[in-house]
């Protein structure tokens, strides 16, 4: 959730932040998924080494990922906004990225929360059970 509030108000210092995050956090991703896979895989086959990381990490994701999405370009829209006021764009609408900021706020806290709620109850034990079983059944 930090990183989420780090997106969308850090847009207002400078509007790059949000786009820097939202790399990070892919390349972050990315580089999470591949060395579980290589992880997993040096215990189970390829195929198993997949399916475990797709059911720990895709049940969180989606609304994780939604939320980032989200808090990123209200970031970046707010930091726009921003920018046209120091070069004084008559043509600015502030007044609707922070209405729309303040509409979208309590949706991403709830996405988050939905995420780790799922990641929690669902997640973890669904990667226990099924690392359980393929380690019975290789």
């Amino acid at each position: 959730m930090e990183i989420n509030l780090l997106s969308i108000f850090g847009g207002l210092l400078i509007c790059f932040i949000p786009a820097i995050l939202l790399v990070v956090n892919g390349f972050w991703l990315g580089y999470g998924i591949t060395v579980s896979i290589l992880k997993v895989a040096h215990s189970f086959n390829i195929t198993n080494a997949l399916t475990v990381v797709f059911y720990g990490i895709a049940p969180h994701a989606i609304p994780e990922l939604l939320a980032l999405f989200i808090s990123g370009a209200l970031g970046i829209a707010l930091g726009l906004s921003v920018l046209k006021i120091i070069f004084k764009d008559v043509d600015n609408k502030l007044c609707l990225v922070y209405r729309s900021v303040l509409m979208l706020l309590p949706i991403i806290i709830i996405l988050d929360y939905i995420a780790v709620y799922i990641e929690v109850n669902f997640s973890y034990p669904l990667v226990k059970q099924l690392m359980y079983k393929l380690a019975i059944n290789p």
